[in-house]
């Protein structure tokens, strides 16, 4: 059933997958960057989606294992499976917060939990 409506939206949206990929692409080549090159550290990623491969916190633990990500969407779905799937490197640490976009102080309040906001924060807003 799920394929069939997957099939259905590729023939209104055919443009779909390459797009997801490319947004994919995209952040890998972002985080890698930050981590590895101006050594930021955290990270916060604003509306994460569904866990796939290549998360944030997998490229930027690739780069540097003491990452620190934080993980937000509003789908109980989404923080169902982040919870499950997304784990850190024991130097880094990995946390998800279920919240709107559009309620920044709740974020930035959870996000301190897990993120030292005295230092540089990285947010990954990306629209797949």
């Amino acid at each position: 059933m799920d394929r069939e409506i997957g099939e259905q939206i590729l023939t209104f949206v055919p443009e779909l997958v390459r797009s997801a990929r490319a947004d994919r692409r995209f952040l890998a080549r972002a985080v890698g960057f930050l981590a590895a090159g101006p050594g930021v550290r955290q990270f916060l990623d604003i509306g994460s989606g569904l866990p796939t491969v290549d998360n944030t916190h997998q490229v930027a633990q690739r780069a540097a294992p003491q990452s620190r990500v934080v993980y937000v969407d509003n789908d109980p779905l989404v923080f169902a499976h982040a919870q499950a799937l997304l784990t850190s490197t024991p130097q880094g640490a990995c946390d998800y917060i279920q919240a709107d976009a559009r309620d920044p102080g709740t974020i930035l309040r959870s996000a301190a939990r897990t993120l030292d906001m005295t230092q540089p924060v990285a947010i990954m807003m990306l629209e797949s």
